[in-house]
């Protein structure tokens, strides 16, 4: 996954509707770089001062796993397809961001900050 924070996502639609060198184009709107699902938890856990402990599992479990839990109610149902997306490689490049829109995207650790920051702020 590439987290990207939502003003990112909001200054780069508005952009695109006032330059002139992104009308027409396809651009992936991405954070900056590509994470695994677990460091996304860790630094999670770790600015919500949490512990966690993330476990990995083969694929061939993760996949079984999924298919037995359609049986029991209350679990979540998850296909065989959503497995298999996770384990696909989905990084972005985010220079067309840049260079067509003069959208930098904030790294993702530092946009949680951000976001953990504004939540006390507003509970105060």
């Amino acid at each position: 996954m590439q987290p990207i924070l939502i003003d990112d996502v909001v200054s780069s639609l508005a952009a695109a509707l006032d330059r002139s060198e992104a009308e027409s184009k396809t651009i992936v709107l991405a954070g900056p770089r590509a994470m695994w699902l677990s460091d996304v938890v860790r630094i999670c856990a770790r600015l919500l001062e949490r512990r966690v402990t993330v476990l990995p599992i083969p694929l061939w479990i993760a996949r079984g796993l999924a298919g037995l839990a359609r049986f029991f109610p209350g679990f979540p149902h998850v296909s065989d397809g959503e497995i298999l997306r996770l384990c696909e490689d989905k990084a972005f490049s985010v220079e067309p961001m840049r260079s067509c829109l003069g959208v930098t995207p904030m790294p993702f650790e530092e946009g949680l900050k951000l976001i953990l920051d504004q939540s006390a702020t507003k509970k105060r």
